[in-house]
């Protein structure tokens, strides 16, 4: 939650697709290690199908990195 305030303007958020888009192919490549950066920009996958989340019956659902076999199982089809 993100508190209004009357007389400040809202609060803008970047997204992590946005902010990564600005990071030189350098520092992309580094982030996502090679097979993935790879299949990224082949267009084997969607940046959003990078991470997966999973349900658990205790702590509720918790967000997990999407394993490369994965996303090239589903990415694009």
């Amino acid at each position: 939650m993100v508190p209004v305030v009357k007389g400040f303007e809202p609060i803008q958020f970047e997204t992590g697709e946005a902010w990564f888009g600005r990071q030189i192919p350098a520092v992309q490549a580094k982030m996502m290690g090679p097979g993935r950066y790879e299949a990224w920009t082949k267009g084997e996958f969607e940046f959003r199908e990078l991470a997966t989340v999973k349900p658990n019956e205790v702590w509720g659902p918790r967000a997990q990195v999407t394993p490369l076999k994965d996303l090239l199982s589903t990415g694009n089809q």
